[in-house]
C-alpha cells in the first residue's frame, strides 16, 4: 500500500518532498518560516552564529565589549561600518587566529580587515612600520 501524503500544514500542497507526514512544513513554506524568525531574531541569530564559529558566548563577547567601552581593540573607535539592507551599524567582528582557533579581541571592519591583508603576520606588520617611520619624516 502506498504511503499517504500529508499536505503541508500551512499552505496544504503535496508537492514538496517534506509534506510526506504530519507536522512537516514544504520547504517554501519552512523556508518562509525562516528566513521570518531570523527577521525577527537578530540578536539570537548573532549570538547562535558567535557561539558556533567562535566558540564564546553572547556573555563573554558582551564582557569583551565591554572591556573598551564597545570600541575596535586595534584603533580604540566604535565601528561605522554599516548593514547594506538595514543601514543599522555593525557589530563589532571576533578576531581570532585563523592557525589555533583562539579569539583574540572585537575589532571594528577596518582593523580585522587590515589584519587579514598583513596576513597575520607581525613581521610584515613590523616591516611596515619600519618603513613608514623611515619616509614619514
Amino acid at each position: 500500500m502506498d504511503k499517504e501524503i500529508k499536505p503541508c500544514p500551512v499552505c496544504q500542497t503535496t508537492e514538496h518532498p517534506k509534506a510526506e507526514s504530519k507536522g512537516y512544513l514544504c520547504k517554501p513554506c519552512s523556508r518562509q518560516r525562516a528566513n521570518q524568525w531570523n527577521k525577527d531574531n537578530p540578536e539570537k541569530l548573532r549570538n547562535r552564529y558567535i557561539q558556533k564559529t567562535y566558540g564564546i558566548s553572547y556573555e563573554e563577547y558582551q564582557e569583551m565589549f565591554d572591556k573598551y567601552d564597545g570600541t575596535c581593540w586595534v584603533c580604540r573607535e566604535p565601528e561605522i561600518d554599516k548593514h547594506v539592507k538595514t543601514g543599522a551599524i555593525k557589530s563589532l567582528a571576533v578576531d581570532h587566529n585563523h592557525h589555533t582557533g583562539n579569539v583574540r579581541g572585537l575589532l571594528c571592519r577596518r582593523c580585522n580587515v587590515s589584519l587579514g591583508l598583513l596576513r597575520d603576520s607581525t613581521e610584515i606588520l613590523n616591516n611596515m612600520i619600519t618603513y613608514m617611520e623611515k619616509y614619514d619624516g
